[in-house]
């Protein structure tokens, strides 16, 4: 049976059903997570002050198809976090508003509580600086109606096209990862499948014939591709090296991590939103749903 109380992360109201040891929760705000007894004593005690940013993350996460478990390491990690930069925070707001609209005349409430979590912001406050851009931008309307209803504008239509498109103009993706015989498998079973199923052809650089010296033939390809996939099971340099460089090329990064691995990832990435995995199986449909979640299905049909 559902019950109904307030969110431990953010205040708003959530509805929780008991799933073992732990709480799964459906926040307004937040999305769906579940949280540990002992870990909702800790929030409780001791409240979430970045609401912003732990509500945009869980629901990026669960944008990826990932239910967050959120226990006593995690609640660190939730404190730790801190928001994306401005441009970012719009365009999910864009996105989502996009996709809610199901006619292009549909109006529909810019500052809903899904709202306010999807876009990072803070209170309905933060979102109205968010929202003014939006209309200065030309991309939203001003207030419609006497109960602040807006609509997307054509431009507004198109720029959301244009977000989910923009780095898929390659159908490659780049793959950063460590490469022994233990990944390997991972490889061909997980990472692999899961980018095909989403519509891309992966691109491992130890997977292809070239004369050229090793370090040019990476930098060429990460060029190339529309976005890089990077796991960091084993925190090869390499790893790290290439998905700064892609970051500095502008490209979406996809980023990933063996669950027994994640407490040794470098303090300057865990704010980003990381798919931490088990098996290739469980790789694969994750990394499959985290890829539509930026670009939609990709053009390539699986083999």
């Amino acid at each position: 049976m559902a019950n109904h109380v307030t969110c431990a992360l953010c205040g708003a109201p959530v509805i929780f059903e008991p799933k073992g040891d732990e709480r799964r929760f459906q926040c307004q705000r937040c999305g769906n997570y579940n949280l540990t007894g002992t870990a909702e004593s800790i929030l409780r005690d001791r409240p979430i002050q970045n609401r912003g940013a732990v509500s945009g993350w869980i629901r990026r996460q669960n944008s990826m198809g990932v239910v967050p478990k959120i226990d006593n390491d995690r609640v660190n990690y939730l404190r730790a976090l801190t928001k994306p930069t401005f441009r970012e925070r719009a365009e999910q707001y864009l996105l989502a508003a996009s996709t809610r609209s199901g006619r292009l005349d549909q109006p529909f409430k810019p500052a809903t509580i899904d709202l306010v979590g999807i876009s990072y912001s803070d209170d309905p406050n933060d979102l109205a600086v968010l929202l003014g851009y939006l209309q200065e931008e030309g991309l939203m309307t001003s207030e419609l109606t006497a109960n602040g209803d807006r609509r997307l504008t054509p431009k507004g239509f198109i720029a959301a096209d244009e977000l989910r498109t923009r780095r898929a103009a390659s159908t490659q993706a780049f793959v950063a990862m460590c490469l022994n015989d233990e990944m390997e498998e991972v490889y061909d079973k997980g990472i692999e499948p899961g980018i095909r199923n989403a519509g891309f052809h992966p691109m491992l650089i130890s997977k292809k014939q070239h004369a050229n010296k090793i370090d040019d033939e990476i930098i060429a390809e990460i060029r190339r591709s529309a976005f890089l996939v990077a796991d960091f099971t084993e925190h090869r340099q390499n790893v790290y090296f290439e998905t700064g460089f892609a970051i500095g090329l502008g490209l979406p990064v996809i980023w990933t991590c063996r669950k027994d691995h994640i407490k040794a990832l470098h303090f300057d990435i865990r704010q980003y939103n990381c798919i931490d995995w088990q098996n290739g199986d469980e790789l694969a449909k994750r990394l499959k749903l985290g890829i539509e979640a930026l670009f939609g299905h990709g053009p390539v049909d699986a083999d």
